[in-house]
């Protein structure tokens, strides 16, 4: 007599992933998306002897946002530590600020721990 084959068991080894894997490759995702996208940084910047302390995010496909601000155009230049604030368009009615101090990512998420 010949045995039946169960149709509901698997015929061979399929590719198969435990939760261990499962949670390395999440947190692969997320160490890439973290290391991919830009980060809000803690910026100190200064014009007219007027010192500001602002957060700023610079934009994946376009210009940065100043969250202190309604700004248009805001470009954070690190090479000459000038912050391009502009209201209307990107090149006109346009502020230069000197960036004093850039504390980054990290300055960032301490401001959320800062008593005002």
């Amino acid at each position: 007599m010949e045995k039946k084959k169960d149709i509901n068991k698997p015929q061979h080894n399929a590719f198969r992933i435990n939760a261990r894997q499962v949670k390395l490759i999440v947190a692969g995702i997320i160490l890439f998306l973290l290391v991919i996208f830009p980060k809000p940084q803690r910026i100190t910047y200064e014009y007219a002897n007027m010192v500001t302390v602002g957060t700023y995010w610079d934009g994946l496909f376009g210009p940065g946002v100043l969250f202190d601000s309604n700004a248009k155009f805001v470009r954070l230049d690190e090479d000459t530590e000038h912050l391009h604030v502009c209201f209307a368009r990107e090149n006109d009615n346009c502020l230069r600020y000197k960036v004093i101090k850039n504390t980054g990512f990290g300055g960032y998420i301490s401001s959320w721990f800062e008593e005002d």
